[in-house]
């Protein structure tokens, strides 16, 4: 009596199962004729208990082809004994998924089948709505003209666009989600892909993606095909979203800028005549220099440098051999002073400076002595002067000490000029060392 009761007791609770499950619930038997359903499979067939649909099949209760093909399908799952496993229906507005599973005697006979439908109109339409964004997703992905990626927390690459693999010539078939930032980085540097990539990149642009690094989150890539590329991140919860914007243009018309800008302060600071340094570029190279007493090595020595008797050769030759004139003495004087960081410069008319950093007094002598010399024996003519040739005269100044403000490097150029005075003083054609006895430069211009 207790297995008895056992029994009633599970067939009840099965009972109650079956009629309150959401899902729509019924068992048919070998010809496909309900023997038991649920309350929500009744409701929908419009019966009034679930009892009332027993003995009935689709052919009663569906259009003839739908019922047709319900009862292949049925006679098919029972024949064979397999499952027929989330099939989609979709039946006016809804959509539906039901699994059929044959039900079998003991030993082994196929006695019916078991079936669930489910409604998943709701389900199916948040798919389509998903797929649908997905696919505007990508669509807006692939149109884009910037490369686009998205990163998780552990540097592996989840997504990314055509364009993104487009930038990298080398990486390209290797940048698909799966792949790890520290994998690709290590092959753009072993290939040589990305031009100012270093090994100090394979540990900062992975901090990059985490929002942990110290450096800013904008990094511009070289590319080893002349390209140049502009990385920007940004952090969206646990994922770092990267944009690549080409900026081989930008970089380009920067370059041209520079080359123009470097143009124009050639232009502003080349004596157009000679090709020498101009008196403008002469003193801010000096004031420069002079600015914390560190621009110059010690010790500096200056020439000053006048053509003799230059009005003379003008008025008997021209202005357009004066020119010429000068352009030769420029070169001589270029082709003395030529070692790094000596500076020559035109100072106006026929006055030339050269400032000679390292160089002591005897070999600034020396050395204006050799230009001087080379000079005169090059025998340019020059009919109003005594010597019948261009010769120059030559004022030196020398200071032991480094510059070490502007009115050092005002007494080095004044001392210089007044060598020069004197060296003119003395018969011109000379190389002239400052002394204290040396004729002060307000002296000259008194004379």
């Amino acid at each position: 009596m207790q297995c008895v009761r056992w029994a009633e007791r599970e067939r009840r609770m099965l009972r109650a199962a079956l009629a309150q499950a959401p899902d729509y619930f019924y068992v048919k038997d070998r010809h496909s004729k309900f023997v038991a359903v649920n309350a929500n499979t009744a409701v929908i067939n419009h019966f009034a208990s679930p009892e009332a649909m027993n003995g009935y099949d689709d052919f009663a209760l569906a259009p003839a082809n739908r019922a047709s093909r319900l009862y292949e399908e049925e006679q098919e799952v029972m024949g064979l004994g397999k499952p027929m496993v989330d099939v989609l229906e979709q039946i006016g507005k809804r959509t539906f998924v039901t699994t059929k599973v044959p039900l079998l005697e003991a030993d082994g006979t196929v006695m019916g089948l078991v079936g669930v439908t489910r409604d998943v109109t709701d389900r199916e339409a948040l798919a389509a709505l998903a797929r649908q964004n997905s696919d505007q997703l990508n669509h807006a992905l692939e149109s884009m003209s910037d490369g686009f990626a998205i990163f998780d927390d552990d540097g592996v690459l989840e997504l990314c666009n055509e364009q993104y693999r487009r930038v990298f010539p080398m990486t390209a078939h290797l940048r698909k989600p799966g792949a790890t930032i520290r994998e690709l980085l290590e092959e753009s540097l072993r290939t040589g892909e990305i031009l100012n990539a270093t090994s100090e990149s394979i540990e900062t642009w992975p901090k990059l993606l985490r929002g942990v690094a110290e450096a800013t989150s904008t990094v511009e890539l070289n590319m080893c095909d002349g390209r140049w590329f502009a990385i920007k991140v940004r952090r969206s919860g646990e994922r770092a979203i990267v944009i690549m914007s080409d900026i081989t243009d930008l970089k380009t018309t920067e370059a041209v800028l520079r080359e123009q800008a470097e143009a124009l302060r050639s232009i502003a600071n080349i004596d157009s005549l000679t090709g020498l340094s101009n008196r403008r570029s002469f003193e801010n190279a000096l004031a420069e220099a002079s600015l914390n007493g560190t621009g110059l090595l010690a010790p500096v020595s200056v020439l000053m440098i006048d053509v003799d008797h230059f009005k003379a050769f003008n008025d008997t030759y021209g202005h357009q051999a004066g020119d010429e004139c000068l352009r030769l003495v420029a070169q001589f004087l270029n082709e003395t002073a030529k070692r790094k960081g000596d500076l020559i410069a035109r100072l106006g008319g026929e006055e030339f400076v050269a400032l000679l950093p390292a160089t002591s007094e005897e070999d600034a002598l020396t050395l204006a002595e050799s230009f001087r010399s080379n000079l005169f024996q090059h025998a340019i003519p020059h009919a109003g002067s005594q010597l019948g040739v261009v010769t120059v005269s030559v004022g030196v100044a020398s200071d032991r000490r480094q510059l070490a403000s502007s009115k050092d490097a005002k007494d080095l150029l004044q001392k210089a000029d007044a060598a020069l005075y004197g060296a003119k003083r003395g018969g011109r054609n000379r190389v002239n060392s400052w002394t204290e006895e040396s004729v002060a430069p307000f002296e000259r211009i008194a004379t």
